[in-house]
Formats: structure tokens, sequence, C-alpha cells
């Protein structure tokens, strides 16, 4: 599980809005990543993800957006999967 999760992680940060970095960053500290569960936990984090009454900039992420896990989801889950697989293959 944890290994999954932090290909989501990494993955959704892909797409993830970036300024300062404090966004990202909190999802490699706030994560649980081996009970399964990426968290992104900024006081403005549900704002971005749902994209309420905000401009992404693209300047430092050209492909930050809302919704990022639901993006990371439609172009890597093939690639999860296949990590998940492995995981499972070589017994982690």
């Amino acid at each position: 599980v944890g290994i999954v999760t932090q290909q989501v992680v990494k993955d959704s940060n892909l797409y993830a809005p970036m300024d300062t970095g404090n966004l990202i960053n909190s999802s490699l500290s706030s994560s649980d990543f081996p009970g399964g569960k990426a968290v992104w936990n900024t006081p403005y984090a549900r704002r971005l993800y749902y994209g309420t009454s905000f401009k992404f900039a693209k300047d430092k992420n050209p492909r930050a957006q809302a919704l990022w896990y639901e993006k990371a989801k439609a172009v890597h889950s093939k690639e999860w999967t296949k990590v998940a697989q492995e995981a499972v293959e070589k017994g982690l």
C-alpha cells in the first residue's frame, strides 16, 4: 500500500499548483503512506483542489490545475496498477 500511495502522491504533485512549494511539501509530510492515505495539508489545499475562485499560475508548474489527483489518476492509473502488482509480487 505504501509504495502505491507514494507513487500516487508523486504523480499527483505533477499537476498540483506550485507557488512556494508548501502545498506539495505538505503532501510529503502529511500523507500516511503505509496507511494508503494521500493528504495535502495546507489551509488553502481544499480551495485549490476544487478550483474555487482561483486562477492557477502556470509559471512554476505549467501543468497546475484543480483536481490534480483526478488528472493524475486519468494519466497514470495503469502505472499505479503496475506498481501495486510488483509490490504484491515482491511481498511488500
